[in-house]
């Protein structure tokens, strides 16, 4: 994930997925892996004095490979 300015969010953030309510952390060069992924997604991230949040949609890959998606710009609340 980028911020606004496109730089990579810093590791350590808190990240949680709206839809399943699971947390997880920002890891380096903004990647973070989030489990429990439906149709429409919704992440807020917080912490080092940030609020933001991104939105996507995802479909599970017909091979059951493990995607990557974006890179996603988090922007405000």
């Amino acid at each position: 994930m980028r911020a606004t300015d496109g730089t990579p969010l810093p590791p350590g953030l808190d990240v949680r997925h709206v839809e399943s309510g699971q947390r997880t952390i920002v890891g380096y060069d903004g990647l973070t892996f989030v489990d429990g992924l439906v149709q429409n997604n919704h992440l807020e991230i917080s912490g080092g004095g940030r609020d933001c949040a991104v939105e996507f949609a995802y479909r599970r890959p017909d091979d059951g490979t493990l995607p990557r998606i974006g890179p996603l710009t988090c922007g405000p609340r």
